[in-house]
């Protein structure tokens, strides 16, 4: 059937796209292709093959439909008759450079802000928000879907986790189902302790690639086959892989792997999310530290297959004696008690005031390592010598309370208490109620009252959660 034979009105596609669905299977029949790839974003439907479409809105549907089913081949068919939107997706997905567009649709801008995450550039999150912004002016829900998970990737790879996880759990409520592989994939990067399995083949296999090295099985992990990894996800995955098996690197990776900078790279971010449990935090992010090898970083889940024992539990009061080990380990040389001080404190030393306080931390950091490195002390230069393979906690990856409870609050489908919140973390009431008001107080977290009750819910400052009592689609009749 032709696309102009029974084509749904305009006004008809304006209903649909901002969810009413019903509106367009009244006004035309489901085997319009216009129609047919429309309703396969919403899961009713396949959408016709690249040879049945003959006019750009067709396209322009199926074009979104193939980014999402990971079909490079249809997206090369559509993109080889010269639709734009189909071309701009194939280069993203594929990971070929791409230049900014000049249109300015807010998928358009999403696809700017995934093309400069790849290529590096430091606009991505403005571009990202930019596109949440004008499609929710717009208020057509496929538009949204998209730039909201675009959004949520972006807020990952800019260092905070927590954000992408609240977009997503909000997403997976109300995105119908072709979306899930994609949003899922995003989820469990973004927080691994993520209990929904992905539609995806790709994100099975990120999946297993953790469940390996959890269990410690090397040979599972080893013989665990990739699927076809489209470019734009290809980098992060090779990341994982090196940063769980412990091998290899990446110009991306290096300054986190050797210790020099403590912000993880936007692939490995959510994997670095410490956990507090009885008041012992459970750190995430390791130093294999080897007489004879190199120190690296490793995450604690892949402590097993990379020959650690998972015993990384420390109590909040050890972690300047961590703190301090960590420095040495990561030294290029010996330092001298003033600079080592001033790594692990944050402010100058002054022998009359701290030189009591500084031994007794030497003493526990001494006796932490005990049988496994020793501290040399030679004319006030101190220095860590390894003895053999150890794994020590680095506190300089793990995140103070307020990270922790920004976590715990993007984890939390509704509303909780300032109570229920300490409960779950093993801290005083008082400690969360003092940085809630502080997240108020900026914007990152939002108060609701019923009656004496009293309770928060993390809150981003482009995606709002009002936005979800309209974006779920109207199920066909």
């Amino acid at each position: 059937m032709g696309a102009g034979r029974n084509a749904p009105r305009e006004e008809t596609w304006e209903r649909a796209e901002r969810g009413d669905v019903e509106a367009l299977l009244e006004d035309a029949p489901l085997e319009h292709p216009a129609v047919a790839a429309f309703l396969a974003l919403t899961g009713v439907t396949q959408p016709p093959s690249p040879s049945e479409i003959e006019d750009s809105r067709t396209r322009g549907y199926a074009s979104l439909f193939a980014f999402l089913s990971l079909d490079e081949a249809t997206l090369g068919a559509l993109a080889s008759v010269g639709d734009a939107r189909a071309q701009r997706l194939r280069a993203v997905l594929s990971g070929i450079p791409l230049q900014p567009t000049e249109r300015r649709e807010s998928i358009d801008v999403a696809i700017d802000a995934l093309a400069a995450m790849a290529n590096g550039q430091p606009d991505y999150l403005d571009l990202a928000r930019q596109a949440v912004r004008m499609a929710r002016a717009d208020g057509y829900l496929l538009r949204e879907y998209f730039t909201s998970i675009v959004l949520a990737r972006a807020r990952r790879y800019h260092g905070h986790p927590h954000l992408a996880t609240r977009i997503l759990r909000a997403l997976r409520q109300v995105a119908p189902a072709p979306w899930h592989g994609w949003i899922e994939y995003e989820h469990f990067l973004a927080n691994p302790t993520a209990d929904a399995t992905t539609p995806w083949e790709l994100g099975r296999y990120v999946r297993s690639l953790v469940v390996s090295a959890e269990a410690g099985d090397r040979t599972s992990f080893a013989e665990l086959v990739p699927p076809r990894i489209p470019g734009l996800f290809a980098e992060e995955i090779n990341d994982l892989w090196r940063v769980l098996g412990a091998s290899g690197t990446s110009p991306s990776l290096r300054p986190w792997l050797d210790g020099h900078d403590p912000a993880a790279p936007g692939s490995i971010a959510g994997f670095c999310v410490p956990e507090i449990s009885g008041g012992s935090t459970q750190s995430s992010v390791m130093l294999r530290v080897s007489p004879s090898e190199p120190t690296r970083r490793v995450l604690r889940c892949a402590l097993r297959l990379v020959g650690g024992v998972d015993e990384a539990a420390h109590t909040l009061t050890q972690e300047r004696t961590y703190t301090l080990l960590a420095e040495l380990v990561g030294a290029s040389g010996p330092l001298s008690r003033a600079d080592l001080f001033q790594r692990v404190y944050g402010f100058g030393y002054k022998p009359t005031l701290h030189s009591g306080t500084f031994r007794v931390l030497l003493h526990r950091a001494r006796a932490a390592v005990e049988g496994q490195a020793e501290i040399l002390d030679e004319n006030h230069q101190l220095q860590l010598r390894p003895t053999a393979l150890c794994f020590l906690p680095d506190p300089r990856c793990t995140l103070d309370l307020e990270g922790i409870v920004l976590h715990h609050l993007a984890r939390t489908d509704s509303s909780i208490s300032a109570r229920a919140i300490a409960e779950a973390l093993s801290v005083s009431v008082r400690s969360v109620q003092k940085i809630l008001k502080e997240l108020l107080d900026i914007g990152a977290c939002e108060m609701h009252r019923d009656g004496r009750a009293v309770e928060y819910r993390l809150e981003d400052t482009t995606f709002h959660s009002p936005t979800l009592t309209r974006l779920r689609l109207a199920p066909p009749s």
